[in-house]
Formats: structure tokens, C-alpha cells, sequence
């Protein structure tokens, strides 16, 4: 899981090592869609044939576990910061 800033004009860059795997580049489309507290990003083949359905996989609870095992990463390692 990587994370990013939000701007003050409310961009949000997407990281090259994401934007390389995705295979974006500057004025491609992409699909945002927000299932819950969640934001998925997929690149968009062709915007005017394909729907998020298509490109985004939906099985529910995959994205959530991810960022909650990330969560308890960031935790683990913010604990160990503050033993120091």
C-alpha cells in the first residue's frame, strides 16, 4: 500500500512507482470509484467503452483487509519509534 498527499486545490498525485505499474501518463483517464471510506484508481483503456466495472475487481472486503493490515503496520512501526 503506498500513500499520497491531497493539495490544497484537492490533487492528489499519484506515485511513479503506481503510475509505472498502472502504466499512466500525463493526460490519461482514469476511473474513480469510491466504494465506502475507500478510493480505487484504475486506468481507463478506453473511457468511452469500458466502465469501472470492468477494470476495477469488486471482491468485497480485499481492499479494506489490505489497509487495516497496513494500519496495524503503521502502528507497529510508530510504536517501536516512540520506545526509542
Amino acid at each position: 500500500m503506498t500513500t499520497a498527499k491531497i493539495d490544497a486545490k484537492g490533487r492528489l498525485v499519484i506515485p511513479r512507482r503506481e503510475r509505472e505499474a498502472l502504466g499512466l501518463e500525463p493526460g490519461d483517464t482514469v476511473f474513480l470509484v469510491r466504494e465506502g471510506t475507500a478510493l480505487h484508481v484504475a486506468r481507463a483503456q478506453n473511457p468511452f467503452v469500458a466502465s469501472p466495472d470492468d477494470v476495477i475487481p469488486r471482491p468485497r472486503g480485499t481492499f479494506r483487509e489490505a489497509a487495516e493490515r497496513a494500519a496495524v503496520r503503521h502502528r507497529a512501526a510508530l510504536d517501536e519509534l516512540a520506545r526509542r
